[in-house]
């Protein structure tokens, strides 16, 4: 991770890093949901490293990105209810050689390759699930973070363009061929209407992508730190 440059995020605003910094202290006391789920996605480190990786290399990487609906039991560790948690894949052979972090107990410490394709078949989100958190994918809602969709596939409802994340444009992808249709009255992506509080959902999402890249300063600064 030595290419995480930190001049690269200095456009990050100090004000709204200072913040979400603070505002991290009070998440106990935010609003729940009939289901437990806190009103601000929870954003680990490892989430937020992740996130920084992608937007370096954004011609050969994509993010899968899952929330926790429930809490949930994995190999690696416990998530409460409300986590955004994201993972970078190789959208090619390119890269292959490059680190992800990895969330869990301990997880910003530790490092496992990135997918250049998933095995069996199956879709990012899915083999995230399975193969890398091993935890219950029906606990869980799901999207993807791409570049900025162009000739009007961004029009389609399926699919966001959002501006200013760590001053950067990126798409978002709504779909998940099996995560999101049990949460969203059969629709496989997050609809951008009341049906299943999808429109809630869609800017819990897009709140928590200006969360993690407002901390990205500060979970590399920080890391630099531990390695100097």
């Amino acid at each position: 991770m030595s290419n995480l440059s930190r001049r690269a995020f200095l456009g990050v605003s100090v004000g709204g890093l200072s913040a979400l910094q603070g505002g991290r202290v009070a998440l106990a006391s935010f609003q729940f949901d009939p289901i437990g789920v806190s009103e601000r996605l929870t954003v680990d480190r490892s989430s937020v490293l992740n996130f920084a990786l992608f937007l370096q290399n954004m011609d050969d990487l994509r993010l899968t990105g899952v929330v926790t609906m429930t809490p949930v039991e994995g190999d690696l560790g416990s998530y409460a209810g409300g986590s955004l948690l994201l993972f970078p894949f190789n959208r090619g052979a390119s890269g292959s050689n490059r680190q992800a972090f990895l969330p869990g107990r301990g997880a910003a410490g530790r490092l496992i390759a990135t997918v250049p394709m998933t095995p069996a078949g199956l879709p990012p989100d899915e083999y995230f699930c399975n193969h890398v958190l091993k935890a219950p994918p029906q606990s869980f809602i799901s999207f993807s973070v791409g570049a900025p969709l162009v000739n009007g596939a961004e029009k389609r409802p399926w699919y966001t363009n959002v501006d200013d994340i760590g001053n950067r444009s990126v798409g978002i992808g709504w779909t998940s061929s099996n995560l999101n249709h049990p949460w969203f009255a059969g629709s496989r992506w997050i609809p951008d209407s009341g049906q299943g509080n999808g429109r809630y959902w869609r800017a819990r999402i897009v709140a928590g992508l200006h969360q993690a890249s407002a901390l990205m300063v500060s979970a590399i600064d920080s890391r630099s730190v531990g390695r100097s």
